[in-house]
């Protein structure tokens, strides 16, 4: 069985509740292979003909955990937000953004005029042309 969320194949054919019982009933990925020749001929198949998608999906989904990491925590410390990232925020008009990170209510203008005299909520899409 793959992981769709993050694009494992696995096993087409093999889904949650054979690959769960496959491995309580053998212990490990590399078991099932060990003791192919005795599981179910359907099963077997499946696992022959997509034994290396297989355990490239297990190799993609291990976390590794053995990394040699030369960070000083020290320096990763957050300071707050800065100043240049609220401006970029005002001139995208981000302004919802800008209420949740900085904890400030920026006035937005009710409606903004565009070439024509409507406001801009109240053209369509056709206005454009």
């Amino acid at each position: 069985m793959g992981d769709p969320s993050d694009n494992y194949k696995g096993a087409k054919g093999i889904g949650p509740k054979t690959a769960s019982k496959l491995l309580q009933e053998y212990g490990s990925l590399e078991n099932i292979f060990k003791k192919l020749k005795t599981i179910d001929g359907k099963i077997q198949k499946i696992l022959e003909d997509h034994k290396e998608q297989i355990y490239m999906s297990k190799q993609l989904a291990t976390i590794l955990t053995d990394v040699e990491l030369n960070v000083n925590i020290q320096k990763t410390a957050f300071h707050g937000f800065d100043e240049h990232l609220k401006e970029f925020l005002k001139r995208y008009e981000m302004y919802s953004l800008i209420n949740r990170i900085f904890k400030e209510r920026v006035k937005v203008s009710p409606s903004v005029k565009t070439s024509g005299d409507k406001p801009a909520d109240k053209q369509n899409q056709m206005d454009l042309f």
